[in-house]
């Protein structure tokens, strides 16, 4: 997946926000907690690969390391709002 920066940007990591992005104004609401992918799929009725590009394409929206939701997986698909 090719990731759009912004061309002004100071730091290289920084993403073009969306204008309208639902997940992360959901997840800001929630804020305290670590959402799953299948849970955001069914609060937002959305595709899956819909949320995934919302929270992929957002500066504000980071992926929670499996430890700190009690899974021994690799990688998880868990977010969470980042202040």
């Amino acid at each position: 997946m090719k990731v759009k920066r912004s061309k002004n940007s100071k730091q290289e990591n920084k993403i073009l926000e969306l204008d309208n992005n639902i997940v992360r104004d959901y997840l800001k609401e929630h804020n305290t907690k670590k959402l799953s992918l299948n849970y955001l799929k069914k609060a937002l009725n959305l595709k899956k690969s819909k949320v995934l590009y919302y929270c992929h394409h957002s500066n504000d929206i980071e992926k929670v390391k499996p430890h700190e939701v009690g899974s021994y997986r690799y990688s998880i698909d868990v977010f969470k709002y980042k202040e």
